[in-house]
């Protein structure tokens, strides 16, 4: 499996002989606006395929659902609306070290595409990652 082995299998007790469960870890989420997916990268890619290439070479596996609505409100001299059609990426994290780079591939797809944030989230625990400018 790409995304690692985990040895602390937490699936274990519910097998049977008739079958094993492979424990996938927790999912890291993550939303690109639709609009963006057709965007030229400067290697000459969209980012729709450099995306699904990255995912599949680095996990083995995601998923990504159409998302129609998408709102996060907020204050304190941030941002106070936002909605746009969105999808909804879905990876597998056996090991911790499969989250860093992934962070970093998304603040520099948000960097490449103009994005203020790309809304981010692991087993429940939800952020927006937002680049820094790069001076």
């Amino acid at each position: 499996m790409r995304g690692g082995v985990n040895m602390k299998n937490t699936w274990r007790e519910f097998e049977y002989d008739e079958y094993t469960i492979i424990d996938l870890g927790r999912t890291a989420t993550f939303l690109i606006p639709t609009l963006c997916l057709s965007a030229v990268l400067p290697n000459g890619r969209d980012v729709e395929d450099d995306l699904r290439e990255y995912l599949t070479l680095n996990f083995g596996c995601f998923s990504e659902s159409k998302i129609s609505e998408f709102y996060v409100w907020m204050n304190k001299e941030t941002i106070l609306d936002y909605n746009r059609s969105s999808i909804l990426f879905e990876v597998y994290l056996v090991n911790k070290d499969r989250v860093e780079p992934l962070r970093q591939k998304l603040s520099e797809l948000a960097r490449l595409l103009g994005e203020e944030f790309i809304y981010f989230g692991i087993g429940g625990h939800f952020c927006l990652i937002k680049p820094k400018l790069i001076s």
